[in-house]
């Protein structure tokens, strides 16, 4: 979905998966608050803030270390046989490689230098640096299949919070 020229997944994928995130944490509050005691409540949702908080900034340091690991592993090979298949000099590609990562970026002037680069040859260099992105991030999406696993396992694995559900105020103001 977030390869070049997808549009389509470009919009779908992230509309569907940042609209179950509100969903997962209505949730995860409502299960806490029915599963504890109302005298220890506070505390549970202050564990789970932290907890949510906690694992968010793992997850984002492990996605992002998974992502520009693959990134960095993707992008030569990419980069390199677009430039060969627009018949750039093979010896000028430790130079193409970052410069071709800068134009991506938008950085005005990244490709002035290297001897045979056209604007074909600038969209297909683009288009290679995207494709490069493209497998980093569905290797970051595989990455989190083992704990979307688990957490489905924890969530099937929760008690039954039926005896919870009464009318019994247990404390009145």
């Amino acid at each position: 979905t977030v390869y070049p020229n997808n549009k389509l997944g470009f919009i779908w994928f992230p509309a569907f998966g940042t609209s179950l995130f509100p969903l997962i944490t209505l949730l995860a509050y409502v299960m806490a608050s029915l599963h504890v005691p109302h005298s220890r409540l506070g505390v549970a949702i202050g564990l789970l803030g932290t907890m949510r908080a906690s694992g968010g900034a793992v997850g984002g340091a492990i996605h992002n270390t998974v992502f520009n690991n693959r990134f960095a592993h993707y992008v030569g090979p990419e980069v390199a046989k677009a430039a060969i298949q627009n018949d750039l000099n093979p010896a000028d590609l430790p130079k193409i490689v970052p410069r071709a990562i800068q134009f991506d970026l938008g950085v005005p002037g990244a490709l002035k230098g290297i001897e045979g680069v056209t604007p074909v040859v600038e969209l297909a260099l683009r288009e290679a640096v995207r494709n490069a992105y493209g497998h980093a991030f569905k290797m970051v999406f595989y990455v989190t299949i083992p704990f979307t696993v688990i957490a489905l396992l924890c969530g099937l694995l929760a008690k039954d919070a039926s005896p919870f559900m009464t009318n019994h105020t247990q404390f009145a103001m």
